[in-house]
């Protein structure tokens, strides 16, 4: 049979690059006082590292000194990776520390550094890329979501605090060393200012130091601690990344951006930015990279480039014409149906996987609390509500009321009769006297009587041992009543102020008349205990007779209602003997009305322009208020109220952002969004824990917070 050659179609262009010998970059990771090298290459389109170099240390100040730093650790990434020395990569990428870097440049200070680096080590540099935002985007790309933490780098002077949100960099602040971790990190977090909440993550990467001692001291730290005034929702947990973490960060996710620009690798992968620091340092220009998205992209293939066009077009020999004889095969359609049937199932068992599953996500969070004070005036000659300036509508309301009540007196009364007599006076003074009517008459005990008509006794006549008094009959009647002034006859009496001896009173016959009881009569607390009872019901039917005048959406000012007693009428005084008392009264009143809705809009105005970014009502506010003072038309209202708020999520960026999420990377993601307290996922329908990952298509994914 004759040979024939058939000419075969042109190597595609990334055939023949892989058939090349492969090409080895370095990556070298330049920090304060410590450096660190890799060395990596682009295997199977994509970048991989393949041996890490010991850190070394150097003087942080001085360029020789770094050079001795990065040709150690050099020397020993490339031993590693081969000890016969057939390997030595010269195109480097730096990993350089943000305070290299100014207005997006190398300062011209570290630059000079990094030429004598490259001078003296025979160095191509290829480009930089900032250590913080490699880690943030090497970190997303491992873990297979944005990352928010706090990133702390320990280094011999200083701290480096990086605040991470969703894989966006918030800020970078850098703070003196001093003995105690916690205080150097509480110092950088509060200079990040207006910041509502701080994730509940901190990631501690390489300095060369003890990381593990600082974190059981920052493990040990009250970082909720309400003296610390942070914003921590939950005790952070605290992570060491491994030594090699940076390194393999820098030459990960910055080298694939060098590789991109090179030729070496597919433009499907997303990479850090890496910056071209200077022509004169001869390095390479990369392209742009490419924006970042919130969570990396599965790869797209990529179409292999055409084949070249042949100058010369093969044409073939004509073939000979023969026959091929095939052997029989005896053929069965049984196993192929079952094949074709079992394909079908698991074609469609894999479709029903892809489409149907849905899952429900509920966001607990822990609600807080805004409260807030201010004063409004409802005005009467305002003819609408002015929220702005908090003034309200107010409507003025009048209503009368009358009526009576009678109540059980409680005081007591002596009525009676005085008793009545005759005496005879005895003047044994020798000038006549005189006693008007109303004059007292006092008995031994005390009893007082009372002269009822004038009456005028003669003077005594005769000598000493023959004295003649001088006598007048008069009448006389008790000062009070009751039995005790029922004198028995023979009884002597003292008259005005005069001695016995002098002047005197003896009746001769018997006092009669005298009685005594007890009656019922008005007190004083009969009076205002009365008052005060009529006075209260008649203002409650006041205010009821003001509330009927009220349409559902007004509501009464309570401490403005004035009251008016035109007319209030006993039927007894006090001290009257009497069973009751009766009174009759009336009572007008005047109040203030505002409409419930516009307090409402007010209040909710008033804590709307105070609810910090990211959050919204959670249920409408509560308030109260009590009236400061009010006149005939207007009244000082102060309001106190209160709103339970939640953090705001975008239902559908949360949903793209875990679609297609195994259950645990979809959890620390949902974890580390602000005020998340707990994560519950509900699959439907239920799925055996191996195949646990939530829907392919956002669509499918439903999110909604619930307060805990």
């Amino acid at each position: 049979m004759p040979n024939f050659h058939l000419p075969f179609l042109k190597q595609k262009k990334e055939d023949s690059h892989k058939a090349t010998s492969r090409e080895y970059f370095l990556a070298l990771e330049i920090s304060h006082g410590v450096v660190k090298s890799a060395v990596w290459s682009v295997i199977n389109d994509k970048t991989q590292v393949l041996s890490v170099g010991a850190s070394s240390d150097w003087d942080d100040a001085t360029p020789d000194s770094l050079v001795t730093a990065s040709d150690a650790s050099l020397t020993d990434c490339l031993s590693k990776l081969d000890p016969q020395g057939k390997i030595s990569p010269d195109k480097v990428i730096f990993g350089l520390p943000p305070d290299w870097i100014e207005a997006d440049k190398i300062s011209p200070s570290r630059l000079q550094f990094l030429k004598i680096i490259s001078q003296k080590l025979s160095l191509r540099p290829v480009g930089y890329v900032v250590t913080p935002e490699a880690v943030v985007r090497f970190l997303a790309h491992s873990e297979g979501v944005p990352p928010t933490a706090i990133c702390l780098g320990f280094w011999s002077n200083f701290v480096e605090v990086t605040l991470v949100r969703l894989g966006k960099i918030i800020g970078i602040h850098e703070v003196s060393r001093s003995p105690h971790p916690a205080a150097d990190v509480l110092e950088g977090l509060s200079r990040f200012t207006h910041i509502d909440m701080f994730p509940s993550r901190m990631l501690l990467y390489d300095s060369g130091l003890h990381l593990e001692n600082i974190k059981q001291q920052l493990l040990t730290h009250p970082w909720q601690a309400p003296q610390n005034r942070l914003p921590f929702l939950h005790f952070p947990k605290i992570e060491v990344l491994p030594p090699d973490f940076t390194v393999r960060a820098i030459a990960l996710s910055g080298g694939a951006e060098v590789a991109k620009a090179s030729g070496l690798l597919p433009d499907q992968e997303e990479t850090a930015p890496v910056e071209p620091p200077s022509a004169d340092l001869g390095f390479y220009p990369p392209s742009h990279p490419p924006s970042p998205a919130p969570l990396p992209q599965p790869p797209r293939p990529h179409p292999y480039p055409p084949a070249e066009a042949s100058p010369v077009r093969n044409k073939l020999p004509p073939l000979p014409n023969f026959k091929l004889k095939f052997p029989r095969v005896s053929f069965s359609p049984g196993p192929v149906l079952v094949s074709l049937f079992l394909i079908l199932i698991l074609g469609g068992l894999g479709l029903a996987y892809w489409y149907l599953p849905k899952s429900k996500i509920v966001l607990q969070v822990t609600p807080r609390t805004l409260t807030t004070q201010f004063e409004f005036v409802a005005d009467a000659a305002s003819p609408s509500a002015d929220l702005e300036n908090s003034i309200l509508p107010s409507l003025q309301l009048s209503a009368s009321v009358d009526g009576s009540q009678t109540t059980n007196t409680t005081g007591t009364l002596l009525v009676g009769d005085k008793a009545t007599g005759s005496v005879t006076i005895s003047n044994a003074l020798d000038t006549p006297k005189t006693f008007p009517a109303g004059t007292t008459i006092n008995t031994p005990s005390g009893l007082k009587f009372l002269l009822m008509e004038s009456v005028t006794v003669a003077s005594a006549s005769g000598s000493a041992g023959n004295l003649l008094v001088g006598k007048a009959p008069a009448k006389i009647t008790a000062a009070q009543i009751g039995s005790d002034s029922n004198l028995t006859a023979g009884t002597t009496f003292r008259v005005a102020s005069f001695a016995v001896t002098q002047i005197s009173a003896l009746n001769e016959t018997a006092f009669s008349g005298g009685s005594s009881r007890t009656v019922a009569a008005v007190d004083k607390n009969d009076i205002s205990s009365l008052r005060s009872q009529l006075s209260s019901s008649l203002n409650s039917s006041l205010k009821d007779k003001l509330s009927s005048q009220l349409s559902p959406d007004q509501l009464l000012l309570a401490e403005t209602l004035q009251t008016e007693t035109p007319t209030e009428s006993f039927d007894h005084k006090l001290g009257d003997a009497a069973d009751s008392l009766t009174l009759s009264l009336s009572l007008s009143a005047s109040a203030t009305a505002v409409s419930r809705s516009d307090i409402f809009a007010l209040v909710k105005g008033q804590i709307q322009s105070q609810i910090p970014e990211g959050y919204e009502f959670s249920g409408d506010p509560e308030f109260t208020f009590s009236v400061l003072k009010a006149s005939a038309t207007k009244a000082t209202i102060q309001t106190q109220a209160k709103a339970s708020l939640l953090p705001r999520f975008d239902s559908a960026q949360i949903a793209q952002a875990v679609s297609g999420k195994s259950l645990p990377v979809a959890s620390t993601y949902l974890e580390s969004l602000p005020g998340v307290s707990h994560v519950d996922v509900i699959f439907s329908p239920p799925l055996p824990k191996l195949l646990l990952v939530l829907p392919r298509l956002p669509s499918h994914i439903s999110v909604s917070v619930s307060p805990q």
